[in-house]
Parts: structure tokens; C-alpha cells; sequence
């Protein structure tokens, strides 16, 4: 009886492994049935995924084939209409050439010289452009009537922009101090100096870029008003020349030399000099203007003559709780915000002034040395005297006719180098930035910071200051710069 009990349990316990193998079995080929299921479905999501780009990749080629057909037929359209144009104005220049173009019908405007057209281009552009692009119009003009005359705009021909862009390149930059303004004289004159003593002359990107284009634009603005019934400049191309007018023109400016800087800074303007006049005679009286300041501004922020002469009252600002200039172009509601500006809406929307590019616009510390010679005091004392802090920091610094800010400094600078007997071709004011840059490599200052002071583009060293911000250890960095061979302690406030 008990062995056949044994052999019971024996084999229900058989039955129930077996149960528990089917189980597994069971568990097993239904996961793989799933896995078949998933992958099935998986295989088929990548044959959607692959139709779809292959849909998209269509799509997009559709797109593309558009876009370059509706650009080749908006550029066949205007080839054509500038062809009409072409043709049409050749055949009224052969009818003036040949005498058949009655000159009674001609507007009588026709008659007036180029600079009358300027100021009506400048009306009809106000607002469109920037009102310190304005003056572009007239510098460029000037230099055009003098190089192939001044005489009406119906005499204009196409020979007369050939021979502008041939002498173009020839003029020296100072055409106006070499010879009273005229650049046909000012070329002979620098034709017979030696090669290195020649003075610089235009670029062919400011010829390409400011002055061509601007005589265009008013010879634009005769034709669209039908004061000419063609366009004189239509026929002109523009030709880069072969021959480099650089390669005979002086060396770029330099760094001062230690010796000259001390001649510099010896002048009785950092001294005590007769009056305001005579501002290189010694005497009793301390200046302390546009001259005084702009000169040691120069020396210890490496900044533009064109940078100092527009800063505004407003544009001294508390930043990391250390005084700033701010060099800018044109303020943001932001910046009234940040730095706690004292000015009205419609004061802020009247400054307009110029930078050379975006990255120009920057925060130089004021340096102690210029704090303790009372820079500070001056500037409380401009606050005062002015109702808006809008105005010019520096009063009797004024522009000149074109509006630029270095060409009062420029004169009054090389008057000093002059009298100081050390005015050579190599250094002008500019030579400040420059030492100004050698200072800051003395003093170790990061790299990223002599770019951020010297207004240059920081390329990959964004990480030094965070999110393109001066730190308050980058600001307090600038009194590291120094100059050993001068002493301004006689000019302390005491």
C-alpha cells in the first residue's frame, strides 16, 4: 500500500514539473510571439520613415527648383528691363552727340551744377538713412567736381567717370591740407615725393564703397526726376586697378617711443601755459580743456581722437561700481536701464552718433590716474553747467563740415608734435592706441581684455568674461597699465 502511495506522489509531482516546464515553455513562445510582432511592426515604421524622406527629399528638390525659377525669371526680368534702359540712354547720348536732341525741351535744372542736387538728395533721403551717412554726399561730390570739374549735369559723359576712377586712387587722403582742397594739385604733389614719404591715398573699397556709389546715387535721383532724360553713369564700370598705389605709401603709424612721450607731456599744456590761446607759451595759467583731456584720455584707453571728441556727458557711466567711458554709436532703452541714465525719451532718440564698427562699441574704465588729476571733478562740473546730460562732454571739441570729430584734434595734436620737434609721418594721434596696446601687453593684462579695451573682436575668448560682460576684475585690471617714464603727479587734484 505504501510503495503504491510512493509511486503516486512520484507521479504527481512528475505532472506538476511538467506543468511548470509547459508554463515556461508557454511564457517563453509568447514573448518571442510578441518580439515577431514588435519587430514586424518596427520593419514596417522604417519603411514609413524611409517613403517619408524619400516624400520630404522630393518636396524640398520641388522647392529648390522653384526658387531658382522664379530667381531666374526675376533676374531675366531685370536684365531685360536694364537692357531697355541701356539702350534707351545710348540712343539720347548719340542724339545729344550728334546734335538732334532739341535743347529747348531740356528740364532747365539740367543747367545746375552736381552739389545743388545733394541737398535735395539729402531731403528726399532723411529718414530712410542715417543723417551722419549725409554728409558722405558732398565729401564724395566735392572730390568728383574737383577731379573732373564742376559744370553742368547735362556735360557729364561717360569719359568724365572713366578718368574720376583713374585718378581716384591717386589722391592723397590730406588733399585738402596739401593743396588747399584741390585734389589734382595735391596728386602732383605726392607723384614727385620719393617712394616712403608719399602720403596715403584712397582705398579702391572707399572708392567702390562711399564715393562711387554716392555720385551714383545722385545721378539716380536726376534721372528719376527727369531732370536728365538718361543716366551718364550707365555705361560706367567699376574696374578694380592692377597697379597697388599702397605699395609706395608711408609706413602704417607706430607706437610713441618712451623719449617722445616725455616730450609730449612736458608742453606747457600739462604744465602751466600763457592762456587758453597760446596754449604752448609757459605761463601762469592751467588749462584743463578738450586738448588737455582728450590727450590723456588717448594715452591710458587706446581710444579713437573720433571715439573721445563725441563722448557725451551720459556716456561716463558707474559699471561694477567703478566709472566707465562708454564708447557707443547709439543708446538702447536697456542701457538707460543698466546704467541708470539721467534722460528723456526724445533725448535718447536724437543721439545719433558713429562708431567705426559693432565691435567698437565698448566700456573702457576711467584709469586712477585720470581720477586723480580730476577728471572726475570736470565731469560734475560739465553736469552742472548743462540742463541735459546729452551733451558733449568736451564742448569746444566741434565737428568739422562732414561732421567727423578727429580733424579738430588732429591739427591741434600735430601743432604740438611740431612745436615739440618731434612731428614725423610715423606717429599721430592714432600712435596712442597703439601704445596704449603695448602698455596692456606690459601690464599682462589677459588677452581677452586687451581686446574687449581695445574694442576688437574677441574670436574664441568669449569664456574670459562670461556672457561678452567686464567683470569688476577685468575693470579694475586697467590700473596695472602704467608708464614709467612720466610723472603726472604735478597735475593732482590736491
Amino acid at each position: 500500500m505504501s510503495d503504491k502511495s510512493e509511486k503516486e506522489q512520484l507521479e504527481a509531482k512528475l505532472e506538476e514539473m511538467l506543468d511548470e516546464k509547459h508554463k515556461g515553455l508557454a511564457k517563453i513562445l509568447a514573448q518571442k510571439i510578441i518580439i515577431d510582432e514588435y519587430s514586424a511592426e518596427m520593419q514596417l515604421r522604417i519603411v514609413e520613415m524611409k517613403n517619408l524622406d524619400l516624400y520630404l527629399q522630393n518636396v524640398l528638390q520641388d522647392a529648390e527648383l522653384r526658387r531658382q525659377t522664379y530667381y531666374s525669371n526675376q533676374k531675366s526680368r531685370k536684365l531685360e528691363k536694364v537692357g531697355d534702359d541701356l539702350k534707351y540712354e545710348k540712343r539720347k547720348l548719340k542724339e545729344i552727340e550728334d546734335g538732334k536732341l532739341d535743347i529747348k525741351k531740356r528740364n532747365p535744372e539740367a543747367n545746375q551744377k552736381l552739389m545743388y542736387f545733394v541737398d535735395k538728395v539729402e531731403k528726399n533721403k532723411k529718414g530712410k538713412i542715417l543723417d551722419h551717412s549725409l554728409p558722405q554726399y558732398r565729401r564724395a561730390v566735392s572730390l568728383f567736381t574737383g577731379l573732373v570739374g564742376d559744370k553742368p549735369v547735362h556735360e557729364y559723359k561717360l569719359s568724365d567717370f572713366e578718368e574720376y576712377q583713374s585718378l581716384f586712387l591717386r589722391v592723397p587722403l590730406d588733399y585738402q591740407k596739401i593743396a588747399s582742397g584741390n585734389p589734382l594739385k595735391a596728386i602732383e604733389v605726392n607723384d614727385n615725393l620719393p617712394d616712403g614719404q608719399k602720403y596715403d591715398t584712397y582705398k579702391w573699397k572707399t572708392f567702390k564703397g562711399k564715393h562711387a556709389s554716392s555720385i551714383r546715387v545722385v545721378f539716380d535721383y536726376i534721372k528719376k526726376h527727369k531732370i536728365l532724360e538718361y543716366n551718364p553713369m550707365s555705361d560706367f564700370k567699376l574696374e578694380e586697378p592692377v597697379y597697388d598705389y599702397t605699395a609706395t605709401r608711408r609706413k602704417p603709424k607706430r607706437s610713441f617711443k618712451n623719449e617722445e612721450l616725455v616730450k609730449i607731456f612736458n608742453v606747457p599744456l600739462f604744465h602751466s601755459c600763457l592762456n587758453s590761446v597760446n596754449w604752448m607759451t609757459p605761463g601762469n595759467y592751467p588749462i584743463r580743456d578738450f586738448k588737455f583731456w582728450g590727450i590723456l584720455i588717448g594715452l591710458f584707453t587706446g581710444a579713437r581722437s573720433s571715439e573721445i571728441g563725441q563722448l557725451l556727458i551720459m556716456d561716463v557711466v558707474n559699471y561694477n561700481n567703478i566709472p566707465h567711458f562708454h564708447i557707443v554709436d547709439q543708446y538702447t532703452y536697456e542701457d538707460v536701464l543698466d546704467y541708470d541714465l539721467n534722460i528723456s525719451e526724445e533725448e535718447l532718440d536724437e543721439i545719433n552718433k558713429r562708431t567705426k564698427n559693432k565691435k567698437s562699441v565698448r566700456l573702457v574704465p576711467v584709469h586712477n590716474e585720470l581720477i586723480k588729476m580730476g577728471f572726475l571733478d570736470y565731469l560734475e562740473k560739465r553736469k552742472s553747467e548743462c540742463q541735459s546730460h546729452s551733451e558733449q562732454l568736451f564742448p569746444d571739441w566741434y565737428a568739422d563740415k562732414y561732421g567727423r570729430h578727429s580733424t579738430l584734434m588732429a591739427e591741434r595734436f600735430s601743432y604740438l608734435l611740431d612745436k615739440s620737434g618731434i612731428k614725423t609721418q610715423a606717429i599721430s594721434f592714432h600712435s596712442f592706441r597703439h601704445t596704449f596696446k603695448d602698455a596692456m601687453r606690459r601690464a599682462d593684462l589677459p588677452y581677452g581684455v586687451q581686446r574687449k579695451f581695445m574694442g576688437h573682436s574677441l574670436n574664441d575668448v568669449n569664456e574670459e568674461y562670461g556672457i561678452d560682460k567686464l567683470q569688476k576684475k577685468h575693470s579694475e585690471e586697467i590700473n596695472n597699465i602704467s608708464y614709467d617714464t612720466l610723472d603726472f603727479s604735478h597735475l593732482y587734484v590736491k
